[in-house]
């Protein structure tokens, strides 16, 4: 049975500014090109005939020259695997000189022709692209398998978006047995309608706490009219947000043991959320606890969240608003949160809302 073997991914991002993580910035950066280096190692040893970037390989139009050196030494090492490049938002005016099995998508829908599969793809011409690039479009030869790649949103009938919005009722009319899409970071599963197979792969590698969780691309067999294909993670760290509550911890030596406890992986990006009651007369330097565990973890953030355990007693006998919402909902054996809500709301303060 005839079948396209391909490898899926987008948002690679290479050479994003990552301030965020201050002196490690570095390294993440040269980790991104490094991440590249493993897609390609993984598309020859999975043996895929079709290596597909939906968009946003670069961070800018003008990446470094050693950045562009690397890419095309990598990409030249598979000379077996045809490499489709669309550009995105953020690299949508590429002027690189590719290797010769690489065909770069940077306007309209084009198509390339082969003996099993026809191949087509959209990029970006500008930084926002207010229409959808595939409107009317459907494929030329419906009895072929086809496979279709770009970057843009998929959006509900009668949204808007700036990156190239797309119903799905749109794409059910392309005709293609795969859509390739790139721009959304976040693996969305094989997604299917009337019979057009596709999927966002998310982005490769987190770069920060808004892309969590494992990151990796898409593998397997197009077929005509169904697809056989897995997420595959490959990011070499994961950027992990985790709550962690401290009630009851006397001192940084039980906090920092809280914390090995609950965030395991030193190799991790993590955010650490201090939730939790702890006494009024304890003061949390988050600085202090980040400086103290930092050689344990790659990177690692401590944000305060906890709230001042809260006298009840004492605060009934305040002749004040406070006292007064304290004594009623004493009365009517109000919860816990309850209290804090209230007593959060009275101060003017943030609530915030902890899962654990």
């Amino acid at each position: 049975m005839n079948k396209v073997r391909i490898l899926h991914t987008a948002d690679l991002h290479i050479e994003s500014a990552l301030t965020a993580f201050k002196s490690a910035a570095e390294i993440r950066r040269a980790e991104l090109l490094d991440i590249f280096g493993k897609i390609i190692d993984t598309a020859k040893s999975e043996n895929v005939d079709v290596l597909i970037i939906a968009g946003d390989l670069f961070d800018s139009c003008r990446p470094s020259k050693p950045a562009v050196s690397y890419v095309k030494r990598k990409l030249e090492s598979i000379p077996e695997v045809k490499v489709f490049i669309t550009t995105g938002n953020h690299d949508y005016s590429l002027n690189i000189d590719f290797p010769e099995n690489v065909f770069l998508f940077s306007n309209g829908i084009k198509k390339y022709e082969f003996e099993s599969f026809d191949f087509y793809g959209a990029g970006f011409q500008s930084e926002y692209c207010d229409s959808n690039m595939l409107k009317n479009f459907s494929v030329e030869n419906p009895g072929k398998i086809n496979i279709l790649a770009f970057h843009g949103d998929i959006v509900e009938k009668g949204q808007t978006s700036r990156y190239n919005p797309v119903t799905r009722e749109e794409l059910s009319e392309t005709g293609a047995d795969y859509v390739a899409l790139g721009h959304v970071h976040q693996f969305t599963g094989i997604n299917c309608v009337n019979n057009v197979s596709y999927a966002y792969c998310g982005i490769p590698e987190g770069r920060g706490f808004d892309e969590l969780g494992k990151k990796g691309v898409i593998i397997g067999d197009v077929y005509k009219n169904r697809v056989d294909l897995k997420f595959l993670p490959v990011c070499k760290r994961e950027c992990i947000e985790t709550n962690i509550d401290i009630t009851g911890c006397g001192d940084y030596d039980e906090i920092c043991s809280k914390i090995y406890e609950c965030a395991i992986g030193g190799q991790n990006i993590f955010k650490i959320n201090l939730c939790g009651t702890v006494e009024n007369q304890f003061f949390l330097n988050t600085n202090f606890i980040e400086e103290r565990i930092k050689n344990d973890y790659f990177y690692v953030k401590v944000i305060d969240l906890t709230r001042p355990k809260i006298d009840i007693d004492m605060l009934k006998e305040e002749y004040s608003l406070r006292g007064l919402f304290v004594k009623k909902l004493s009365e009517q054996n109000g919860s816990e949160e309850a209290l804090r809500f209230g007593l959060g709301a009275i101060s003017g303060e943030k609530v915030y809302f902890n899962d654990n």
